[in-house]
């Protein structure tokens, strides 16, 4: 997952190498080489694009070129490389030199998550507040508070870990169980990936004053944003 342009370099090494043609840096390109972009879609068909001219190459040693190709666009996508030498022998790589699977001279990516979108995050109650004072609602009667957040890449354990920084206490000050709120929290799956709308209620049951902390990144790390405003100051909701 990144946030920034994805920057692939590529170094390869052959002393039989063919050669052809010349770019405005003068460095001749490998003959050969190709790269493949594949775009992954959800439900639809992967769409395939041949980006081997996007590849700035340079000549770094005797026999040694490396070449750079950058993918600016959000989406998720796999790269797919060919190459055989001047006598057909296909590409190899030195052990651990490569993320992916290359086989019969083809290397095929990892996918790469390109995601610059913060996730879209917003909350409600069920009920209507008798009172509203400050930072603060107040309810006479049970309410759930509802948490919606938005993004193509959201896992659930990024919130759960803010959410699990509750407090709930008495209006002595003494520490509430907060039963209902802590069985919701603790039956929140982490691992689940969300693509588009991810919700999930949280009641609040028990007599008690709740500071609820709210907020999270997606798997990219981008920090989520407010969809409306709400009486959240500095990350947190009080019930």
């Amino acid at each position: 997952y990144y946030n920034q342009d994805i920057t692939v370099e590529i170094t390869l090494t052959d002393s039989f190498v063919s050669l052809f043609g010349v770019q405005a840096v003068g460095a001749s390109i490998p003959e050969g080489f190709v790269l493949e972009r594949i775009r992954l879609t959800d439900g639809s068909e992967d769409v395939l694009e041949n980006v081997t001219s996007e590849i700035c190459w340079t000549q770094t040693g005797e026999g040694v070129w490396t070449g750079t190709y950058s993918i600016s666009e959000e989406g998720d996508f796999r790269l797919s490389a060919a190459y055989k030498d001047t006598a057909g022998n296909p590409v190899q790589a030195e052990e651990n030199a490569v993320q992916g699977s290359l086989q019969n001279g083809r290397y095929d990516s990892p996918v790469l998550v390109l995601d610059r979108t913060p996730p879209v995050i917003a909350a409600h109650f069920s009920g209507e507040a008798v009172r509203v004072y400050g930072e603060r609602k107040f309810f006479n009667t049970e309410t759930a508070l509802f948490v919606t957040v938005a993004d193509r890449n959201f896992r659930v354990q990024e919130l759960k870990e803010v959410l699990e920084g509750f407090r709930a206490e008495t209006s002595g000050g003494e520490a509430a169980k907060a039963a209902g709120f802590q069985k919701a929290l603790a039956g929140l799956e982490g691992r689940t990936v969300s693509r588009t709308v991810w919700e999930t209620e949280l009641p609040l049951s028990e007599d008690a004053n709740y500071e609820i902390p709210l907020g999270c990144t997606d798997l990219a790390g981008n920090q989520a944003i407010w969809q409306i405003q709400t009486d959240a100051k500095d990350g947190e909701n009080h019930a």
